[in-house]
């Protein structure tokens, strides 16, 4: 039987409005993996990779979908908002540790959401002297608005946005095409130590499929859509991200792609010059104003998830009747990602992201084992395949390729990470008090 998905959570008003479709999810998806990621990386990865730069983008998917497969097992049987704070709560027990997992993910996101809404700024030509920072402020405060106005109508324009995402690496694939002919995989691998650690390292681009699970509760028939469409979604920009790296190939060398500040706009500058970079330009404006529209709907559901529990104040946890969404919480975190601007620190805070990511895989895949261990009768509508016993065999390779990804955090990250997250303690504590009164 489903459990009970009541609690402190009872006392909130207004419920979630659920007006996701598969192609919207499977968007919400594929628009956070995007991201910018891929343009900044793809010359690293090459120095690593050399020509086995598709096979590494390959490998890096199936990790990915280790961790995904548990997702969506514990999206279905627990279909609600604040997705892994959720899953650690029901399978261990523990508020508290429920709570540091779901905090990281919040300060994370919202740092994050700061950063990319700057780097939006960077990338628009200047509108009468506003500067970066004021602009990324009116981004922020335009996105939030729209999440606030209802989960429909931020999937629309999610969709929009992750096509024109998706245009411009299928751009980049049909240049190759056009100048030089299908691009096929070399035979010849410089290093597969190299592929291997350059799997590694994009292994970060695959990070966003996640999120769909913190809208489980706004999808309309969560138990089938989500696992599809988490599927979907790491298939998809695997298949773009191995065309990607195959059309690069081809347009320029391993150690010319390693050694320039914008690989894939130096690549397509080899057959349209210099106005492949102005589209490029273009588009990152759209990958990045997309970036920070979905990490603005992840952490207000996490925050709506939690305030739910009693685990932060109730008044976050309610739900506008009028529009179904967390007014509350947006607005909340609206106002953290602006209180976030000045930090500025884009390298800083992507590290902090990528740990914040690879904490929540390793805590879920551990929830899912011990969910298996000690509640074997759940109602689990989605069941991740090849078992040994009770053991998830997925979820166990999940788990340790995690904990292997984490090895490339540099201590200093993870300090302050760990600083970061602690802050939030006291917050937890006086939330629960007060739920409890």
């Amino acid at each position: 039987m489903r459990p009970d998905l009541g609690g402190p959570g009872d006392q909130t008003t207004g419920q979630l409005r659920r007006g996701i479709g598969l192609v919207g999810l499977t968007a919400y998806g594929v628009g956070t993996i995007l991201g910018a990621g891929i343009y900044a990386l793809i010359g690293d990865a090459a120095a690593l990779a050399g020509h086995g730069l598709w096979l590494s983008f390959l490998i890096a998917a199936l990790v990915a979908a280790l961790t995904g497969l548990s997702y969506a097992e514990l999206a279905t049987t627990f279909p609600m908002a604040g997705a892994e704070f959720e899953y650690v709560r029901r399978a261990f027990g523990s508020d508290r540790l429920a709570f540091l997992v779901g905090w990281v993910l919040v300060l994370s996101g919202t740092a994050s959401a700061s950063t990319v809404a700057l780097g939006f700024a960077g990338y628009l030509p200047r509108l009468g002297g506003i500067s970066p920072p004021a602009i990324a402020v009116l981004l922020l405060l335009i996105l939030s608005a729209l999440n606030f106005v209802g989960i429909r109508q931020s999937t629309a324009v999610n969709v929009v946005l992750t096509a024109i995402e998706a245009g411009g690496l299928l751009l980049i694939i049909g240049a190759a095409i056009g100048a030089t002919g299908l691009p096929l995989p070399s035979r010849s691998i410089e290093s597969w130590p190299g592929v291997f650690e350059a799997a590694a390292f994009v292994f970060f681009a695959y990070l966003g499929f996640e999120d769909i699970a913190n809208v489980a509760e706004e999808t309309v028939s969560p138990e089938r859509l989500v696992p599809i469409a988490i599927l979907l979604s790491v298939v998809v920009t695997a298949v773009l991200y191995v065309g990607v790296a195959l059309a690069t190939l081809a347009l320029s060398s391993p150690e010319a792609l390693a050694a320039s500040s914008a690989p894939l706009a130096d690549a397509l500058a080899v057959v349209w010059g210099g106005r492949g970079q102005q589209i490029l330009s273009a588009i990152a404006l759209f990958a990045t104003a997309n970036t920070v529209l979905l990490l603005l709907i992840a952490g207000t559901r996490m925050l709506y998830g939690m305030a739910r529990a009693g685990a932060l104040p109730l008044i976050l946890g309610r739900a506008s009747p009028a529009t179904g969404t967390p007014g509350i919480a947006i607005v909340f975190q609206a106002l953290a990602a602006v209180a976030f601007l000045p930090v500025g620190g884009i390298g800083m805070l992507g590290s902090l992201a990528s740990w914040a990511a690879l904490t929540a895989f390793i805590s879920v895949n551990a929830a899912l084992l011990w969910l298996r261990r000690t509640q074997p009768d759940l109602d689990r509508p989605f069941r991740v395949p090849f078992n040994l016993g009770w053991v998830s065999l997925p979820a166990l390779l999940g788990l340790l390729t995690a904990l292997l990804a984490s090895l490339y955090v540099t201590p200093r990250v993870i300090v302050v990470g760990i600083v970061a997250t602690l802050i939030g303690l006291p917050i937890y504590e006086i939330a629960r008090r007060r739920a409890a009164y």
